[in-house]
């Protein structure tokens, strides 16, 4: 009988561990591409449509409001 329950318990333990490196994989991938889940703002998405009629742009963003991702994103060699 003993067994038995130290079998589930390493199953579930078995279970539980692979869980956490699942979410560890996709924390990682989601961590080194953060174009694909890029949502530009407003004035982002302005910025970007204004490159098919404007061949020079200004884009001026405060600290934290993703200009690094938004610049990115509108680099062809990115895409």
């Amino acid at each position: 009988m003993k067994n038995s329950s130290i079998g589930r318990r390493d199953s579930r333990s078995n279970s539980a561990l692979q869980f956490v490196q699942t979410l560890a994989v996709l924390d990682e991938r989601r961590n080194r591409n953060k174009l694909r889940g890029y949502d530009p703002y407003l004035k982002q998405k302005e910025f970007h449509a204004a490159g098919a009629r404007h061949r020079e742009r200004l884009f001026m963003a405060g600290n934290q409001l993703g200009f690094n991702v938004g610049a990115a994103k509108n680099d062809p060699a990115v895409k």
